[in-house]
């Protein structure tokens, strides 16, 4: 009652992300090597986000608008590389995205969209590092340069 959180868990993703806006969380592992289960519990203004990779959490204090934008269609982008927004974007404007430009996905940025198409929000990101694309049948193709 009273808990309000977001969850993101994508199979591309190499992190499950929960974040807390008020209430609270119980986050349960376990480990493989033993099936012991552990708990901590996630307190307002905090993340714990758990790696695939390497089978760990990590619970940090975040700024939660960021995580929760989404609900008033809002993207944010806080140091993040293009290759991560690129997977964002896929979702949010249900296309696909074929980057051959190699220096453009690990080109980092800051930068919020509302209600840019993805030619805008494109077209946003060339200003910064150039590059050339071709849309067509939901599926977007970044040529290399």
């Amino acid at each position: 009652m009273g808990t309000e959180f977001n969850v993101s868990n994508y199979p591309e993703d190499s992190q499950i992300n929960t974040v807390l806006v008020e209430g609270s969380v119980k986050i349960y592992t376990e480990n493989k090597k033993d099936g012991k289960t552990s708990s901590r519990l996630l307190t307002p203004g905090h993340k714990a986000a758990w790696s695939n990779d390497n089978e760990s959490m990590i619970i940090e204090k975040v700024d939660v608008s960021k995580y929760i934008a989404w609900k008033e269609g809002i993207m944010k982008f806080e140091n993040i590389p293009f290759c991560d927004i690129r997977k964002k974007l896929e979702r949010r404007f249900d296309v696909e995205i074929v980057n051959h430009n190699q220096l453009l996905d690990k080109q980092v940025y800051t930068a919020t969209f509302k209600e840019e198409s993805i030619e805008e929000v494109l077209n946003a990101f060339k200003e910064d590092t150039p590059f050339n694309y071709k849309l067509s049948n939901k599926k977007i193709i970044i040529k290399s340069d």
